[in-house]
C-alpha cells in the first residue's frame, strides 16, 4: 500500500517540509478513505530520507481506562512510544477515553507537538474522520487545528459535495492550514470507462466499436 501511495506523498510531503510544516495531519471527512495507510506512507518517506519521526495515531478508538489522578497530565495522557519497525518510525497514541478530554484542547495538543519536536524532526498525526462524531476518539477538528498543515483525503467514488462542503467549512472556521486535497480512487469508475465498456458490447462493428471506445476511455474531460 505505501508504495502505491508513493507519488502522491511525495506531492504532499515535499512542498510541505520544504515551507517549514513539521506537524503534518492526515484526515478525510467520512471514514474508508485510506487516511491511516496514506499517513503511514508519509512517515515511512519521511523515515527513509533519514527524519526522526513520531508516528501520532489520534484515529483509533479509544478504551477506557483507569484515571491516574496522581500523575501530572502530561504523563497520563500518553501511552508509551514503541518502535514500528515495519515503516521505521515511533508510534505513539492516547492513553485512554479518560485523557481525551486533553486531545481535544487545541492549545494543550499544540505544546505537547512542541514539546515532541525536541526529540523528533517530524511528527506524522493519523485523525478520525472529519465529519463524525464518536465519543471514543479525539475531536478531528481540534487535532488539526494543532498541525502545522493538514491534508485531506477523499474517496472519488464515496465523497459528495455537501460533505466536502461541510468539512471545508468546519476546518476554515477553526483555522485549519489545509495545503491540499489527495483524491483515492478506489472503486472509482470513470463516467469515459462506463461508456466505452458499453460501446464495446453493443456496436455492431468490432473494429469501430474498439476504436471508439479508445478515443472514449481516454478522454480527460470524462473522468
Amino acid at each position: 500500500m505505501i508504495n502505491e501511495w508513493q507519488r502522491a506523498v511525495e506531492q504532499v510531503v515535499v512542498p510541505a517540509t520544504v515551507n517549514g510544516a513539521r506537524v503534518l495531519g492526515f484526515a478525510s471527512p467520512n471514514p474508508g478513505a485510506g487516511v491511516t495507510s496514506f499517513s503511514r506512507a508519509v512517515a515511512a518517506t519521511l523515515a527513509r530520507s533519514g527524519a526522526d519521526v513520531l508516528y501520532v495515531d489520534l484515529a483509533t478508538p479509544l478504551r477506557k481506562g483507569v484515571p491516574a489522578h496522581a500523575r501530572a497530565a502530561n504523563a497520563s495522557a500518553w501511552k508509551e512510544a514503541v518502535n514500528d519497525r515495519a515503516v521505521g518510525v515511533q508510534v505513539v497514541a492516547p492513553a485512554s477515553l479518560d485523557a481525551r478530554f486533553y486531545f481535544n484542547n487545541v492549545r494543550w495538543l499544540r505544546g505537547e507537538f512542541v514539546r515532541m519536536l525536541r526529540t523528533y524532526s517530524n511528527i506524522v498525526v493519523d485523525m478520525a474522520p472529519l465529519l463524525g462524531e464518536e465519543a471514543d476518539r479525539v475531536n478531528a477538528i481540534a487535532a488539526a487545528a494543532a498541525c502545522d498543515a493538514v491534508a485531506m483525503i477523499c474517496v472519488q467514488s464515496a465523497l459528495t459535495q455537501l460533505d466536502m462542503a461541510r468539512a471545508l467549512q468546519l476546518t476554515g472556521s477553526t483555522g485549519v492550514n489545509l495545503i491540499g486535497t489527495v483524491v483515492n480512487e478506489v472503486n472509482y469508475t470513470p463516467p469515459g470507462e462506463e461508456i466505452a465498456a458499453a460501446i464495446r458490447r453493443w456496436w455492431p462493428s468490432e473494429r469501430v466499436g474498439r476504436y471508439l471506445s479508445d478515443k472514449i476511455s481516454g478522454s480527460e474531460l470524462l473522468r
